[in-house]
């Protein structure tokens, strides 16, 4: 019987999935095999994805007349000096052009979307208004952490009595947002486990060489038992 290029699929992605879990038994050399493969694979796979996107920028551009473009590529060749010892300060230019451009990206994008979104949420016409006539109760707990949260960073006066009582409440403020965080990440890993569970139970033919992977596992621990034993 012919297997159609689906069904290996299947079987290779059940077998890697299998591979990745047994870690959960201890570390072994199936787990650090598939964790191999995987990094090669999506290291690989970047590598093409950045050339490729790379190409299509740089064709766009110099399509257009703008030939300095070209010197884009042999700034970004410096990277191979980084495989050599002599010549290996080459390989900082790059890497100091890419760094730079990114910090300064990054860090106006996080002031847009971390500090400027956040007042404007934080001051908006339903905190405000809660502020002032407290009906909506997530503008008054709104309003309420965000103030006690920043007060809680006031380190010119020692916090005693009811600023104390602020402080506290900006504490449990930051926890609560913290464990959300948290939570979510949580959340959204127990997600990823739950779907390769899924694909393992109802893929065909995946729940089949989950159980070729458990007699493997079985005999794997009877071995290792009766080796320890002796």
């Amino acid at each position: 019987m012919s297997l159609s290029m689906d069904t290996i699929v299947t079987i290779v992605a059940a077998g890697i999935t299998l591979m990745l879990f047994s870690w959960l038994y201890k570390e072994n050399r199936f787990f650090r095999i598939a964790e191999h493969a995987y990094m090669g694979a999506a290291a690989a796979y970047t590598t093409l994805i950045s050339v490729d996107t790379a190409w299509v920028y740089l064709y766009d551009y110099v399509s257009k007349g703008q030939w300095w473009w070209w010197l884009t590529v042999p700034i970004g060749l410096l990277y191979i000096f980084f495989f050599t010892r002599k010549y290996f300060y080459l390989y900082r230019y790059p890497t100091a052009i890419v760094l730079g451009t990114s910090i300064g990206t990054i860090v106006a994008r996080y002031i847009k979307t971390q500090f400027l979104e956040q007042i404007r949420s934080t001051i908006s016409e339903s905190t405000t208004t809660a502020v002032l006539l407290p009906k909506p109760l997530d503008g008054v707990l709104v309003a309420i952490g965000v103030l006690t949260a920043l007060f809680y960073f006031y380190f010119t006066a020692e916090f005693k009595g009811p600023l104390n009582t602020v402080a506290k409440i900006g504490r449990y403020t930051l926890v609560a947002g913290f464990g959300g965080s948290f939570g979510l990440t949580i959340m959204s890993r127990i997600s990823l486990f739950i779907g390769r569970i899924r694909f393992l139970y109802f893929t065909y033919p995946a729940p089949y060489v989950c159980v070729i992977a458990a007699i493997a596992l079985v005999v794997a621990v009877a071995l290792d038992y009766m080796k320890k034993s002796k």
